[in-house]
């Protein structure tokens, strides 16, 4: 972790290799999104790479959203906002047996270069966030999962 500017712009970031996967388990907020601000240095010349975030319950792999992200773009317009509905991963679906709202899931950003060398490349202030009544419901269902 570490801090970063680009765009005039500094954030909280992780710095990765341009080849990796993160992931994180975790029961997901209802109406819950991922966040985050996208660099890709231009170091080693001109780059551009994929981040991708995904969900896995364990079985099976979504992928939520990908986008695409140029070392360009971040050094004439500052980080690249990337966000990611996970709304769909938590909650009551149709079918009473299919409870999304008591699977742990793993929610993965990976990224992946499409073209250069970046050698690196930066998860500015990754945050999953939902509404008050999402954080409500949230610690309501960890409570009595801990019981």
């Amino acid at each position: 972790m570490t801090e970063h500017t680009f765009g005039g712009r500094s954030r909280a970031s992780l710095v990765v290799p341009a080849e990796s996967r993160i992931v994180w388990t975790l029961l997901v907020p209802r109406r819950a999104r991922l966040v985050l601000w996208a660099g890709v240095p231009d170091v080693n010349g001109a780059a551009s790479a994929a981040f991708r975030v995904g969900a896995s319950d364990g079985r099976v792999y979504v992928t939520v959203t990908e986008q695409t992200v140029s070392s360009d773009e971040t050094m004439r317009q500052g980080w690249v906002p990337v966000t990611a509905d996970l709304s769909p991963f938590a909650g009551r679906k149709l079918s009473i047996f299919y409870r999304p709202d008591r699977i742990r899931w793993q929610v993965i950003i990976g990224t992946h270069i499409l073209s250069g060398s970046p050698g690196i490349v930066y998860l500015g202030e990754p945050v999953i966030d939902t509404d008050r009544d999402g954080v409500r419901e949230y610690m309501k269902r960890r409570t009595t999962r801990a019981q």
